[in-house]
């Protein structure tokens, strides 16, 4: 996911570069429909609105240098770049050809489930956090989902108060108990 990202961030700025100069290569509608004595200038507005993306981006997806090491090494912990409270369980790990082969052929999270709890205990607690964050997107999008399919055009007058009590029952894993609430009003 994060690689994924940095290659968007790429390309946005591939975008903003080009289009700065009015090339329209890889905007093929607007190099048809857009005039050529015309691309210098909206390719340049355009960059415009390209940076100010570039720049969300940044503002909200930069990781630390601490968390983008600590990214790479359990991406690959035969890396180079280790964390330094990580060090010794690292190259305990690099020296076993068993999880370096492991790791060329099976998923990271069998990779982290194989070693050993006691003696790699630090590196899988950062594994565990790290993969804890990509299993909380899907809540994340599922919420947001959730939200937008309540609060649209034709649910105008909704407030953010009744957003809220919604979205309480929607992700909420609890099913009303009927029987005893109608026994209650009795």
């Amino acid at each position: 996911m994060c690689a994924a990202v940095k290659a968007f961030k790429m390309k946005l700025k591939l975008f903003r570069s080009q289009l700065s100069k009015g090339e329209m290569c890889h905007f093929p509608t607007c190099a048809q429909r857009i005039p050529q004595h015309k691309h210098a200038a909206l390719g340049a507005r355009y960059a415009k609105h390209t940076n100010l993306l570039i720049e969300e981006f940044d503002r909200r997806l930069t990781l630390s240098k601490e968390e983008d090491v600590q990214l790479k090494l359990i991406q690959d912990p035969f890396s180079e770049e280790v964390p330094l409270d990580l060090q010794l369980e690292v190259i305990e790990l690099q020296c076993l050809a068993v999880y370096r082969n492991k790791h060329r052929e099976s998923s990271l999270r069998d990779v982290y489930r194989s070693l050993d709890n006691e003696k790699y205990k630090n590196l899988i607690e950062v594994a565990l956090k790290t993969f804890s964050i990509f299993g909380s997107t899907y809540i994340c999008e599922q919420t947001f989902s959730i939200m937008n399919t309540n609060k649209n055009k034709q649910r105008s007058s909704l407030t953010d108060n009744h957003l809220e009590d919604i979205m309480k029952i929607s992700t909420s894993n609890m099913s009303p108990e009927y029987d005893k609430l109608v026994a209650k009003k009795r």
